[in-house]
């Protein structure tokens, strides 16, 4: 079921942004883990991702943007960014529970809703991973929050 008028507010997210395939993104996850451990660094909630735009070729590519809510300040680099903060509002919300594969289903649920009440996005999809799935056992158990800001000018 959506949910309207929902809000997604974190607080001190590392974030982590770059085109790649899907093979290029599992690596850059241990990457970031690693980047956590090394600097002390301590994941108070759950990952989030959106993807900007996706580039149909040979190897596809996704223009892909990490956020993971950290417990303190660090230092910023080249790959590594500090957001002190990100507030989505107005947003239409889903929950997605079972395979992540399947999860195009409710992303066209949202894309119909959208439609049927002549709604304008104002935001990127956001993926609120609320547990992650390490073996092909747990993927489905796999549950995510769907965020998607709509505004508020047209109704």
């Amino acid at each position: 079921m959506i949910e309207i008028n929902q809000e997604l507010h974190l607080k001190n997210l590392l974030s982590f942004r770059k085109n790649l395939t899907q093979a290029e993104l599992q690596k850059e996850l241990i990457d970031i883990d690693s980047f956590i451990k090394e600097n002390g660094l301590t994941v108070i909630g759950p990952k989030i991702s959106t993807t900007y735009s996706v580039t149909q070729s040979m190897m596809p590519t996704m223009d892909i943007e990490i956020l993971i809510p950290v417990d303190k300040i660090f230092s910023e680099n080249h790959m590594y960014n500090l957001k002190k903060e990100l507030k989505l509002t107005n947003c239409l919300k889903l929950e997605h529970r079972g395979n992540p594969q399947s999860m195009q289903q409710n992303i066209i649920l949202i894309q119909q809703y959208i439609k049927d009440k002549g709604l304008m996005p104002i935001s990127s999809l956001y993926t609120v991973s609320l547990n992650e799935a390490k073996t092909p056992d747990e993927l489905e158990n796999y549950v995510a929050e769907l965020y998607l800001s709509i505004s508020p000018n047209i109704t």
